[in-house]
This record gives C-alpha cells, sequence and structure tokens, in this order.
C-alpha cells in the first residue's frame, strides 16, 4: 500500500512566477512516497491529473505517464512540464479543481483540492482578461497593436479628461481631424493658435487674436500675405460699404476688379 505524506499540511502547490511580464502555467508539486511505511526510492513512473470534482469522471489535464526520481521518499514534479502546460484551465474564481496521482498504475485516494497558490497561475488576469488589455503603472513606454477600443474619456497629462480626449500639452499628429461630420472644427476654450509649416519653416500663420499670416509669422491685420502673391479668380471685394460706390464717403478706399460686383 503506498500513500503520500504532503509537505506543509496538505499540498505544497507553488506557481513558478519567473518574472511579472509572464506567468508560466505551471505548478510545483512536493510529495513524500511511503509503503508498508518504509519511504520508497529510485524511479517511478506516476500520473499526474486535474479534476474539477472530488470524484467524477471530468478529467481537466493529464500529465500521461512521467518518470520522477524518489529519494527517501521524497519527490518533486513540476505539473505541467509534461502533457502541456495548464493554460487550458479556467483558473478563475469559484472554479474547484482537484490533483490526482497515480504511482505505478496504482491510483492514490483522494484527490487533493487545489488551493490558493496554484490560482496565482489566474495572477496575469483581471476579470478574466489578459494581461494585453491592460498598461502597467511603472512609467514604461506601452505598445499595442491592433484597435484599442476606450469607451470612456481619455485624459493624456491630466486626471480628470473632460472630452473624449483630452490632453494637457502639445500634441504631435500627422493627421488630425476635430468635430462632427456636418462641420468640422477645430476649437479651443482659450488662446487658440494654429500653424502649418513643413521642416521648420512656417506657411500659415493663425494668431491668438485672429490675424491671418501668410508669410510672415506676425501679422499685424486680419490678412497679411509677405513674399507672393494673391489670385483671384472669381472677382475681389475688399470695403466696407456705407454709400453708393460711386461717391465713396471721405476717406473710404475701394478696390476695382475687372468682374462686375
Amino acid at each position: 500500500m503506498k500513500k503520500v505524506i504532503l509537505l506543509s499540511l496538505s499540498i505544497l502547490l507553488i506557481c513558478l512566477a519567473y518574472s511579472f511580464a509572464e506567468v508560466p502555467c505551471k505548478i510545483n508539486y512536493q510529495g513524500r512516497l511511503i509503503k508498508d511505511n518504509v519511504p520508497v526510492d529510485g524511479t517511478k513512473t506516476m500520473v499526474f491529473s486535474i479534476y474539477d470534482s472530488a470524484v467524477g469522471p471530468n478529467e481537466l489535464w493529464t500529465s500521461g505517464d512521467v518518470n520522477v526520481e524518489v529519494h527517501n521518499g521524497l519527490f518533486r514534479y513540476v505539473i505541467g512540464s509534461d502533457g502541456g502546460d495548464l493554460s487550458s484551465i479556467d483558473w478563475t474564481a469559484g472554479q474547484e479543481l482537484y490533483l490526482e496521482v497515480e504511482v505505478e498504475t496504482e491510483i492514490l485516494s483522494p484527490r487533493e483540492e487545489l488551493y490558493a497558490y496554484p490560482y496565482a497561475i489566474n495572477s496575469h488576469l483581471l476579470e478574466g482578461k489578459t494581461k494585453e488589455y491592460f498598461i502597467n503603472t511603472s512609467g514604461d513606454a506601452q505598445t499595442k497593436d491592433g484597435a484599442l477600443n476606450i469607451m470612456g474619456n481619455v485624459g493624456i497629462g491630466t486626471t480628470s479628461p473632460g472630452v473624449k480626449l483630452d490632453v494637457a500639452g502639445k500634441v504631435n499628429a500627422g493627421g488630425m481631424v476635430l468635430g462632427d461630420n456636418s462641420g468640422k472644427r477645430i476649437q479651443t476654450s482659450s488662446n487658440m493658435g494654429f500653424r502649418a509649416a513643413t521642416s521648420g519653416t512656417d506657411h500659415l500663420i493663425i494668431t491668438t487674436s485672429g490675424n491671418v499670416g501668410i508669410g510672415t509669422t506676425s501679422p499685424g491685420a486680419k490678412l497679411e500675405v509677405q513674399g507672393g502673391s494673391i489670385r483671384a479668380t472669381g472677382g475681389l471685394i475688399i470695403e466696407t460699404r456705407t454709400s453708393d460706390p460711386a461717391s465713396p464717403a471721405t476717406g473710404q478706399t475701394w478696390l476695382r476688379t475687372d468682374i462686375n460686383p
């Protein structure tokens, strides 16, 4: 008659956690094998299996036949090193799991229930989601391939985003569209400025006062153009009309074009 005296009260089951980034789905199992009150020695053929009940037939995982070295009754085996790892098992809360050990075709009874430590295999999950769905707080750069769906507001540089994307600071974007489909617009709460430039050369400036500069970074009027011409194919009218153009008021200047207004 064989029996296993389990270390540390029942089963010493330790998830082998090599790093925070990747939690291996394996369990370190240790025990002492006794036959007729004498510690067993030598290589023994064992089978380790995991079930979802203490006596039911539903086997979730098995190692198959494995050779385990036993010294003075003591042995150690990493469950998941043979027969594939344990990633196919549901380790979420509420799932009862039991380990069955077979030694030289003799099934040891009863099965042992798996407790806290093996569930550390689930430590790379949050509410059933894998670690790829979450960003750590270490301050390291994060890379995510594919679509990222966020239903709420997103804040960059702010902890209280008031809109879908709230950035406190400068934004460098290759292409940007702000506004709705009916009337795209760019809007800020205060001190709006706009600059269009390539390779450090400014081409268009809109100052915070609303002046537009083309060829100049400091327009002194609503529109100031330097270093080039202005072309209008549909006619050009510059006026403040208070009377008939034939008799302009004193101080008014009229711009005549070759297109009848």
